[in-house]
């Protein structure tokens, strides 16, 4: 594969604009060709636009088309038979520093984002009991959103809080399925991530924290006539919470970690997607981890 950028910057102190385009190539698929447009403007008080547009052309990658991951526990499949996707994007961006004081620092950008993408390659459940996965082209993707995301430095506390306000439909058969724009699904998703450092003790203490949305999940299915066909229904929404403390001795020549995963015991999540994919059918747990688990780790860091 082959890409190759183009077309120089034409700007002034405060407006900048940047037109380009890639071509990609590959023994598997036609040859792929991408363009985009980007701009930059900045306002006084050091507030800066971002604007990019362009079109969202993918091929299928290594591990989409060929994965065979098949043991007790687990089975996804790669598709040979997968197409490349095609769409567009656009992007909107609206960021600023503040500095507080010396010890208060805090970046924040606010976008907004719509993506239309045409046989979008997606994981979908092939069998739902044994739980099996299998990639999947889907005919029309559409997402629209708005993101809100901060970075904080205060003394020694840093971290980075996002939240995000995402509209996504999905559509597998786009000739006899309903017009994606009526068939929006909404949802609320958030990161954290705090890191604290104690240079007394050499240590650091971070908090990873995630909220996952709602999604819309494909499941294969095998009607009345025998034949296979594609449902769709959602998954519920869960959180995720990690914790890591870490600790270095004799000049950071060995770094010990202990860490506890999935802390809130997450095992199961509710969906209705194996129930056959309508709303009013009562949920079922799909699998997603064991439960909390806990580790520690120790590193040596060889100086030569």
């Amino acid at each position: 594969q082959l890409d190759r950028y183009m077309m120089p910057n034409k700007r002034n102190n405060k407006f900048s604009i940047k037109p380009g385009i890639r071509s990609s190539f590959s023994n598997l698929f036609g040859p792929q060709f991408i363009a985009s447009l980007s701009s930059k403007y900045l306002f006084n008080n050091n507030y800066e636009l971002r604007a990019v547009i362009g079109s969202s052309n993918r091929t299928p990658n290594y591990s989409e088309l060929y994965t065979f991951f098949v043991d007790i526990n687990h089975d996804v499949q790669g598709n040979p038979n997968l197409n490349p996707e095609t769409g567009i994007s656009a992007f909107l961006h609206l960021k600023k520093p503040f500095i507080i004081n010396k010890d208060l620092q805090l970046n924040s950008k606010i976008s907004a984002s719509y993506i239309d993408v045409n046989d979008r390659i997606e994981l979908a459940v092939s069998n739902p009991s044994p739980l099996a996965f299998r990639y999947t082209n889907i005919d029309k993707f559409i997402s629209t959103g708005v993101f809100f995301e901060n970075e904080i430095k205060y003394k020694r506390l840093s971290g980075k809080l996002g939240v995000a306000y995402l509209g996504v439909t999905k559509i597998l058969d786009s000739e006899t399925e309903i017009e994606p724009n009526d068939d929006f699904l909404f949802n609320l998703s958030a990161n954290l991530n705090l890191n604290y450092s104690i240079p007394k003790w050499n240590s650091n203490i971070t908090l990873f924290f995630k909220h996952n949305g709602r999604v819309q999940q494909f499941v294969q299915k095998q009607n009345e006539q025998g034949e296979f066909t594609f449902e769709r229904g959602e998954t519920d929404s869960f959180s995720w919470l990690d914790l890591n403390i870490e600790k270095s001795f004799f000049d950071r020549q060995f770094v010990a970690t202990f860490g506890a995963r999935n802390l809130l015991d997450i095992d199961t999540v509710n969906t209705n997607a194996f129930n056959g994919g309508a709303h009013s059918d009562d949920p079922t747990g799909v699998p997603l981890a064991y439960g909390q688990s806990f580790f520690l780790k120790l590193n040596y860091n060889l100086k030569l």
